[in-house]
């Protein structure tokens, strides 16, 4: 046949490789939702910023979304639940401009109060590059307008696609140099200090040295500033072989949660910002394999870390963290409390007396449940179940005497919002309100029965 009709032209250009239309993820809805940030804007709710991981990479790419907590219609604070349970707000009004392109896998997410008022956002990605995105989140114009997120740096043809500027973790994975170090590999943990701006990331596997030879494994943390969040091999801090998975930031010193690799089992690292590296022996006290969440109490004198084989908050005391070097902090084991399986996240939630230790919020992926633990007590005070399928981050917004949870649902993709009353009574926790639609529907496919009608993407 020497010549093909128009039609059938049209559809062989339309199906070249590489020309399928852009398959972008719900633009009103979370989809594998992980890292979180709350931002009281001084009226009403405030702010909730959400990243999507885009776990199963169903889409192109994942998002950091901004909800606006005034115009979903949350419950009154501290207002009792219904006979038909918590409210499901699946309307989130996401505009546009509130929503941010970064590579998929996204993990936890960090915020650094700049001076006009906004917030730059820290995320850490494990595809297309293994990226670190920065996110400025603009003050609101008023209480109930949409909130508007942008790049860092800033493209102005493209403001809000953030995946290709971003500095990558690994820019030595293609090196011609006989090492190939350093390098983050899986980056997944985030946190910076808002009176320095030091921004620290963690990443869950080992790098092996040179690539592919699964030799001379080692792992590092990555230490850049807001301000300037830009990486190249000064950036890279060797903590020697273990990986790690979190930080929390204190006044001298960032203590990093490890993770369990080839027997050497770090559960706590302390790095500061000269990259001096300490690791306390607490392995040995705890029995733990390895650690996950990582917290530091609002004085500095307590350390919170979800540990798992066995699953437990592993409490220690620290004596000297806001003393910088040569003052070594003194980090001793103080209790191990079981927890629900598969602890994933603390949280540090100050209480408004003086007297009182922080509350520690704790989150357990496979069990679905949301625990409290009071030092003063010693003990777990309360666990609050039905928050969702596989609970990860936690975000606060302190109501004293209480507080409102918002808790990211990575199975479920919705966020689940806990009042806590009263912090000094946890005992009066319960989930209030479910935000988004649940992902289910897409993720399983209509074979599952909850999900006849649905649409699917």
């Amino acid at each position: 046949m020497k010549h093909l009709s128009a039609a059938v032209a049209v559809v062989l250009l339309c199906s070249c490789p590489g020309e399928r239309p852009e398959q972008p993820p719900p633009s009103d809805a979370f989809y594998f939702p992980t890292g979180l940030v709350h931002v009281d804007t001084g009226a009403g709710e405030g702010v909730l910023y959400v990243v999507s991981a885009n776990f199963d990479k169903r889409f192109d790419f994942g998002t950091i979304s901004a909800v606006n907590l005034n115009t979903v219609g949350l419950p009154a604070f501290g207002a009792a639940v219904a006979a038909s349970g918590p409210v499901q707000l699946t309307d989130l009004h996401i505009d546009p401009t509130s929503i941010a392109r970064i590579s998929s896998f996204g993990g936890e997410m960090a915020s650094w109060l700049q001076a006009d008022g906004s917030r730059r956002l820290f995320v850490p990605a494990r595809s297309e590059g293994q990226r670190l995105h920065a996110v400025d989140a603009l003050p609101l114009a008023s209480p109930d307008a949409v909130p508007v997120v942008q790049c860092v740096p800033l493209d102005p043809a493209s403001p809000r696609d953030c995946r290709f500027n971003a500095p990558s973790l690994v820019t030595n994975e293609h090196a011609s140099s006989k090492t190939n170090l350093p390098r983050a590999q899986a980056p997944i943990g985030v946190a910076v200090s808002q009176s320095t701006g030091d921004v620290w990331v963690t990443h869950a596997t080992a790098v092996d040295s040179p690539r592919g030879s699964t030799t001379n494994l080692t792992a590092f943390v990555v230490h850049t500033q807001a301000n300037n969040p830009v990486v190249n091999d000064d950036n890279f801090i060797n903590i020697s072989a273990g990986a790690s998975h979190a930080v929390a930031i204190g006044s001298q010193w960032a203590f990093v949660s490890g993770r369990y690799f080839l027997g050497a089992t770090y559960l706590v690292r302390m790095v500061d910002p000269l990259g001096r590296v300490l690791s306390p022996g607490l392995e040995a006290e705890f029995h733990e394999i390895e650690t996950r969440g990582i917290a530091l109490s609002s004085d500095q004198g307590r350390l919170y870390l979800a540990g798992r084989t066995p699953d437990a908050l592993l409490v220690a005391s620290v004596n000297d963290a806001t003393q910088g070097y040569p003052t070594v902090p003194q980090v001793r084991a103080i209790r191990s409390v079981p927890l629900p399986e598969a602890p994933q996240y603390v949280v540090t939630i100050p209480r408004d007396s003086p007297k009182r230790s922080d509350l520690v919020a704790i989150t357990s992926s496979a069990a679905g449940v949301l625990s409290l633990y009071d030092d003063d007590v010693g003990d777990l005070v309360a666990q609050v179940p039905g928050i969702g399928l596989q609970p990860s981050s936690i975000a606060y917004d302190l109501r004293p005497p209480g507080a409102r949870l918002f808790i990211s649902n990575f199975t479920d993709g919705q966020v689940a919002v806990v009042d806590v009353p009263d912090l000094n009574r946890p005992q009066a926790a319960r989930v209030v309100a479910h935000l988004g639609r649940s992902q289910l529907c897409v993720t399983r496919g209509l074979a599952d029965t909850t999900c006849a009608g649905a649409t699917i993407p």
